[in-house]
C-alpha cells in the first residue's frame, strides 16, 4: 500500500482513491451542522444530543432511526407513521437492538416539537393489482 502511495506522489494524491475531497467536505458540513445542536461528532462529547423525529416507519425511516441511535447522534428518536401498529412494531424491534438512547412512538404533534425532523415517508402502497404506470 505504501509503495502505491509513494508512486502517486505526496499530498492529496497520497490519499487512497476511495476518499474524494467532495466526500470529505460533505462529511465536514454534516459535522458542523451537528455542532449547532451541541454535539461534537469528532470528540463524541455532547452537551445536549438532539431529539430527532423520523416521519415514516418504512425501510428508510427505520434504518435512519437505527443509524442515529447506533452512532450516538441522537439521545432520543421518535418514529411516526400513519400505520400505528407497524410503527409500534418497528419501535419494539429497535428497542431490542441494544443501542444507546431511547426510541419511542410519537404523534405528529409531538414529532413537531423535536430538535430535528427527518421526513422519510413515501407515497404509500399502490392499490392491489394496479399497473405501475397508473400510479
Amino acid at each position: 500500500m505504501l509503495a502505491r502511495l509513494a508512486r502517486r506522489g505526496g499530498g492529496a494524491a497520497a490519499r487512497p482513491r476511495h476518499f474524494s475531497d467532495d466526500r470529505i467536505a460533505r462529511a465536514t458540513r454534516g459535522q458542523v451542522a451537528m455542532r449547532q445542536f451541541g454535539y461534537d461528532p469528532l470528540s463524541g462529547a455532547s452537551m445536549h444530543a438532539p431529539h430527532v423525529a423520523v416521519i415514516g416507519a418504512g425501510f428508510v425511516g427505520v434504518n435512519t432511526a437505527l443509524a442515529l441511535l447506533q452512532r450516538n447522534i441522537a439521545s432520543r428518536v421518535t418514529l411516526t407513521d400513519v400505520d400505528e401498529e407497524k410503527c409500534l412494531g418497528e419501535v419494539l424491534d429497535l428497542e431490542d437492538a441494544g443501542t444507546p438512547g431511547s426510541i419511542a412512538v410519537a404523534t405528529p404533534e409531538a414529532a413537531g416539537q423535536a430538535d430535528v425532523v427527518v421526513i422519510t415517508a413515501g407515497r404509500g402502497p399502490r392499490p392491489r393489482g394496479a399497473p405501475r404506470q397508473n400510479v
